[in-house]
């Protein structure tokens, strides 16, 4: 049976968050990872444990290498301000490793199983 949980965490510093999930019963197999900041400004990301995709709103672009960029235009000038990579999915919970972080970040998911 398929199974699906919504969450969202803060990340407050580079390297390596663990959410744990409500549902512990949940094997991840996939996770669609989302900042919604702005109209103009959402990023959306993708992991499967073989893909990773991201887009941008703000600039039509999209990346296979990282689970989630996010860009900000500030001051005019476009602007990586967080950027991380799912690394693991288990049961029960998912790890990202975070590389680029501007300021405490809301990050959005939703983790697809069994």
């Amino acid at each position: 049976m398929s199974k699906v949980e919504y969450g969202s965490f803060a990340v407050t510093s580079t390297g390596g968050d663990t959410p744990v999930l409500n549902d512990s019963s949940l094997n991840v197999e996939k996770v669609i990872l989302f900042i919604p900041t702005s109209s103009s400004e959402t990023s959306v990301g993708f992991h499967d444990s073989t893909a990773n995709f991201t887009g941008s709103t703000a600039y039509s672009e999209e990346n296979t290498l990282k689970s989630l960029t996010h860009w900000r235009n500030i001051g005019g000038t476009k602007t990586k301000v967080f950027e991380c990579t799912v690394t693991n999915m288990d049961v029960g919970e998912f790890s990202i490793n975070t590389t680029t972080l501007s300021g405490t970040t809301v990050l959005h998911f939703v983790a697809f199983g069994s």
